[in-house]
């Protein structure tokens, strides 16, 4: 490349030298982003910090290089800050060069396209098309003829069982008649299901050992994986040459013709936003380069048809429930008459990608976890996030929802939600046990919840004076020995223990405090 480079005199010596860039095959760049990695592209840096030079060219020698492969490079400038002892830091690269590809020595064949013509399970047609080797390369004087191109295939992308095809051999005395056959359609073979490996033999002389043999390349082989609404297209291929860009054609029955809906550089592509149970087909193009500047550029090279019809196989989102009851309120009123469980749920997760997938949820139930759920509610509405469930005077329910989608698709059962007895027990602070009819007994509010008590009465010196284990009490200002307590304020403590199969003792209530008992 060229020299005197325009950066190379610099203050504090900024330019260190030059890095050698090198891949397999072509990558077409737009040059315009200072910084860019050329890793990132496939290059290979070979060599650093160079600067030799002859005359008005600086050059390197690559001398780590085989017969018949493609190599392309591209060269940058390297600057960096240098520190007091000497080392250079802050790495930063210039702009890329151009690229430039070449063989050493194209004495063989290269093979250009792997095209399929026609898809079909018996007769379909692919074309392959090579150019023949360059005759200085060759040495046609220590090579004389005659010259034979002997066209092989192996089944399967990227395969290695190659076997002649029959029919497929090019033969000439002189060098300058292989000129007339540089392309082969490849006929009667199974298109739809598999994808074909080709290679050439080439043949000097009179001898039965290849010269040598091309870079083998294959068909690209398309597949087409259907779900709901959508088409995943894949493609297979292997290549010598660099494919940068794939044309995606799908077939339009109106215009009667493949028209393109889309380009990549992956090797797949998401057709979305489909008619479910309608039938689509596809071909893809692929777009490469050898990079050589008297090799025809671009490389074109078809896929079979292929298709796909989308169908909903996909289930809903899982959905999340929370479960919400008396025990999770602050206040209660009345909890005789609160004792629903109120359900409520999301479409899905954080990683939900169809949230509005489902038409409706079926909610599942059952008294103990361990044992078989059976169906509570079917909801037909996507929208209906809640349900309210009336318990009875039990709690003690774990739930589940299933999301459902308009083909009856299900999804996978939501987090199970238990919800247990909480026991709720209050007392009052005065009663009248007068015989008056009104407030002579001692007893809780209404209560839920709660199996037995501990529920104990002490006088002002500490000395018990009742006791029950009664929930409801029933305390009529009575001593144990049955006679009438007197007038005045009395201690309390009371142990309250639920019905839960869940709660454990340390979760029973101990409510302590004083109740004015009056007689007047």
């Amino acid at each position: 490349w060229d020299a005197p480079y325009d950066c190379e005199i610099t203050e504090s010596d900024y330019f260190k030298g030059f890095t050698i860039w090198r891949k397999t095959g072509s990558s077409p760049l737009a040059i315009n982003i200072c910084g860019m990695d050329l890793r990132n592209h496939g290059y290979t840096p070979i060599a650093f910090n160079r600067a030799d030079r002859t005359g008005d060219r600086y050059f390197y020698m690559d001398e780590d290089v085989e017969q018949g492969i493609t190599y392309c490079y591209r060269v940058t400038a390297e600057f960096a800050l240098t520190s007091p002892g000497g080392n250079p830091f802050n790495r930063v690269q210039s702009l890329p060069s151009n690229e430039y590809c070449l063989q050493l020595r194209r004495d063989i064949p290269l093979i250009t396209n792997v095209t399929v013509i026609n898809t079909d399970l018996s007769s379909g047609v692919i074309k392959m098309v090579w150019v023949n080797p360059l005759a200085n390369d060759l040495d046609t004087n220590m090579h004389p003829g005659p010259y034979r191109l002997q066209l092989r295939r192996s089944r399967g992308i990227g395969t290695g069982n190659f076997i002649d095809i029959a029919g497929a051999s090019f033969i000439s005395n002189h060098f300058a008649g292989l000129a007339g056959d540089t392309s082969y359609l490849n006929l009667g073979i199974n298109t739809i299901e598999e994808g074909y490996t080709y290679d050439i033999a080439f043949y000097t002389g009179v001898s039965n050992n290849p010269y040598g043999y091309t870079s083998s390349a294959s068909s690209v082989f398309l597949s087409v994986i259907s779900s709901d609404k959508q088409n995943l297209l894949k493609w297979a291929y292997e290549a010598p040459w660099n494919n940068y860009e794939t044309e995606v054609l799908r077939y339009d029955p109106s215009a009667t013709m493949f028209v393109t809906i889309g380009t990549t550089s992956k090797n797949e592509f998401l057709d979305d936003n489909l008619k479910n149970g309608e039938e689509y087909c596809y071909k893809v193009r692929t777009k490469g380069s050898y990079g050589i500047t008297d090799i025809k550029d671009p490389l074109y090279n078809d896929s079979q048809e292929a298709c796909g019809i989308p169908l909903d196989t996909v289930p809903p989102c899982t959905p999340v429930l929370t479960v919400e009851n008396i025990c999770n309120q602050d206040a209660i009123t009345d909890p005789l008459e609160e004792l629903e469980n109120y359900l409520s749920w999301t479409k899905g997760g954080d990683d939900c990608n169809y949230p509005d997938d489902a038409v409706g949820y079926e909610i599942y139930f059952s008294r103990d976890s361990t044992e078989q759920f059976d169906l509570l509610a079917e909801i037909d509405n996507s929208e209906m996030l809640e349900y309210v469930h009336d318990v009875g005077d039990d709690l003690q329910i774990c739930y589940y929802v299933i999301a459902v989608d308009s083909v009856g698709n299900q999804s996978e059962p939501s987090n199970m939600v238990c919800t247990d007895n909480c026991p709720l027990y209050s007392l009052p602070n005065v009663f009248t046990p007068n015989g008056d009819g009104a407030n002579d007994i001692f007893i809780p509010y209404p209560y839920l919840f709660v199996e037995r008590v501990n529920f104990k009465v002490y006088n002002r010196w500490g000395n018990l004076v009742f006791e029950t284990a009664d929930p409801d009490l029933n305390w009529d200002g009575k001593n144990m020995n049955g006679k009438d307590l007197s007038q005045g304020t009395y201690f309390y403590n009371c142990e309250v223990f639920s019905n839960s199969d869940i709660l454990s003792i340390s979760n029973n209530l101990v409510l302590t405090g004083y109740i004015e008992l009056i007689r007047s």
